[in-house]
């Protein structure tokens, strides 16, 4: 299973875990959701045509760390974000922490 250069699990090795039914399978981490408090967020008023990629490259510089912006809302497609939404922003400080974390 490869991971990009660029990807949030680069660097982190695939680990051997056991699903539901007993059988082992490698997986990678799993990422525990932002606990989003006053000060490490913002919220951002999506404008028409904005799109999770525009707000990672307007706030932090580069497109591809999207994912940071779509870890701290609600679960949706990311392309499925409307006009008039707000969408929480969080500040480079709370992202990225990856955990390792025992299903239920």
């Amino acid at each position: 299973m490869a991971v990009g250069n660029r990807s949030r699990y680069n660097g982190h090795p695939p680990f051997m875990a056991t699903d539901r039914n007993g059988v082992a399978k490698t997986t990678l981490l799993t990422r525990v959701p932002l606990n989003l408090t006053a000060g490490n967020h913002f919220e951002h008023t999506v404008a028409v045509n904005q799109s999770m990629e525009y707000l990672a490259s307007r706030y932090y510089g580069d497109s591809e760390l999207w994912w940071r912006i779509a870890d701290a809302n609600a679960l949706v497609f990311p392309l499925d974000i409307a006009n008039g939404e707000r969408l929480a922003v969080p500040s480079a400080a709370t992202v990225g922490s990856i955990m390792r974390i025992r299903g239920v």
